[in-house]
């Protein structure tokens, strides 16, 4: 496997660790000092270098000279590359910089040339990351699968002098799957949790307190919904809700400590600017959160677009085949560190048995992916000629209103779609005669699964709530399966009859 080289800003000073971190200061390569970073706030990925106009205005030949000169002091200091040649073979590693340019600039360029030095790269593909990022082998036969530790007591005193114990989330099982979600997502580390629920009011509950203010996407999933709007005003959080970056920046108050969208939105599909919403959190130093489930990380990666954090409901795509209930949180080390404390009090962590069938689901997830969003994107445009359809919701459709953000940040539109009636009393007509497609709650499984929102997903939504959100009695939901698409097309004409 390629090694994996990122570049991060850092807004702390570094303290001594692991060796999986280095700083990229002024006096590079001589002064290269080997450190793990506290990191209490905010991470910005760094772009590529074709991309660093904005660092040298538009004259590219200024960022040529110095690279050529950064080189060449490369070069003749080629001994103080050693520590870090030698980390990036053992794994990924991250460059550090704070907040100067021309720290940002050395950490840039040193990754070009290790990558041109073959040192290191982009880092493995996808498909490679879903097979074997986080694996354990059987250490006494050597199997290809990670081994199920069902034990609850284990050794201490031991090697790493470490309490380990499935509530504390630090069992075999539960580590490989973290480690190969975080590796899909680009994030430093992972917590799996027993539900998408558990994970995101885990998160919530932990870096929100008393008088803080947070602000949500209005058109969440309706789980979430309850709980923002239920839950954390009875613990004296304050939350606001908006549509757009514009409405967040809008609702920013001086105790605003968190950002929270969906990119899909469920049911509607909406596409926030995650970029933006990112830019925002910095401005005003509050964490941003995202949930990918819809878009997956085969589709979407918010961490390298700015976000500090992004969720999962894992009982999804992730695991693909709807016969496991999970969740999880990506994130930088230090604020996963704080969330476990958090979680390990709270007590949702995810059984070993579960954590394998998670991570086996996982290999297949690029598969799966790309089958989605080609049936999804076949099924949305037969149903958006549809004469008993009066609207479709998909962002891969140009007539999507946020179809060119999507277009932006995505690199596949995703398996999920809705559309709305023109007759909502017919539902359940359509429902009944549906033969290769399921009636039925939840999605992201190899099977196309349709249910009506206002009775499933998002039932504990108030009426008002509902119409507030856009979410009507016609509006059916398609979590879009793996099937052949013809045969989902042929489906739907007949449950949808002729209009």
């Amino acid at each position: 496997m390629t090694a994996d080289i990122r570049v991060r800003r850092v807004t702390e000073a570094p303290r001594r660790g692991d060796g999986r971190r280095f700083l990229v200061d002024r006096l590079w390569p001589r002064g290269v000092r080997t450190v793990a970073l506290r990191i209490d706030g905010w991470l910005k990925e760094v772009a590529p270098s074709h991309e660093l106009r904005k660092w040298f205005g538009h004259e590219r030949a200024k960022w040529d000279e110095f690279r050529r000169r950064y080189f060449a002091e490369l070069d003749a200091n080629a001994g103080a590359l050693g520590p870090l040649r030698d980390a990036v073979g053992r794994g990924p590693v991250t460059l550090c910089f704070a907040a100067r340019d021309v720290e940002r600039n050395n950490a840039v360029a040193l990754r070009e040339y290790l990558c041109r030095e073959g040192v290191g790269g982009p880092g493995p593909d996808r498909a490679t990351l879903c097979v074997h990022a986080g694996g354990r082998r059987d250490a006494e036969t050597g199997g290809s699968c990670t081994p199920v530790y069902t034990s609850t007591a284990y050794a201490f005193p031991n090697p790493t002098n470490e309490n380990i114990y499935p509530r504390y989330f630090n069992v075999p099982n539960q580590r490989a799957v973290a480690e190969k979600i975080a590796a899909l997502e680009g994030g430093e580390a992972a917590l799996v949790f027993g539900s998408g629920m558990a994970a995101i009011s885990t998160l919530l509950l932990a870096f929100l307190k008393p008088g803080d203010h947070a602000i949500f996407q209005a058109d969440l999933y309706g789980g979430t919904h309850h709980f923002v709007t239920g839950q954390l005003p009875r613990l004296g959080i304050r939350v606001s809700l908006g549509r757009t970056p514009a409405e967040f920046a809008a609702a920013v108050r001086p105790e605003t400590r968190l950002i929270y969208i969906e990119s899909p939105s469920n049911p509607l599909l909406r596409c926030m600017d995650i970029a933006g919403v990112a830019r925002l959190g910095r401005e005003i130093g509050a964490m941003t959160v995202i949930d990918n489930t819809f878009a997956t990380p085969i589709n979407q990666n918010p961490i390298t677009l700015g976000m500090d954090v992004v969720v999962h409901s894992a009982t999804k795509y992730l695991n693909g085949h709807s016969d496991l209930n999970a969740g999880a949180v990506v994130a930088s080390s230090d604020v996963v560190r704080r969330l476990r404390e958090e979680a390990t009090d709270l007590g949702g962590m995810l059984d070993p048995h579960a954590c394998y069938q998670l991570e086996r689901g996982m290999k297949t997830l690029v598969l799966r992916v790309r089958q989605h969003n080609e049936n999804a994107g076949r099924l949305a445009a037969f149903l958006r000629g549809h004469p008993a359809v009066a609207r479709v919701h998909y962002p891969g459709l140009p007539n999507h209103p946020d179809h060119k953000i999507a277009a932006r940040q995505m690199r596949g539109f995703g398996g999920m779609l809705s559309f709305e009636l023109r007759d909502p009393s017919r539902a359940d007509v359509m429902l009944r005669r549906l033969r290769v497609a399921t009636p039925a709650l939840s999605l992201g499984g190899v099977e196309t699964l349709v249910c009506v929102p206002t009775r499933t997903s998002h039932r504990t939504m108030s009426p008002e709530q509902r119409r507030e959100a856009g979410i009507t009695d016609g509006l059916v939901r398609v979590s879009v399966g793996i099937e052949g698409a013809g045969d989902l097309e042929n489906d739907f004409a007949g449950a949808l009859g002729k209009g």
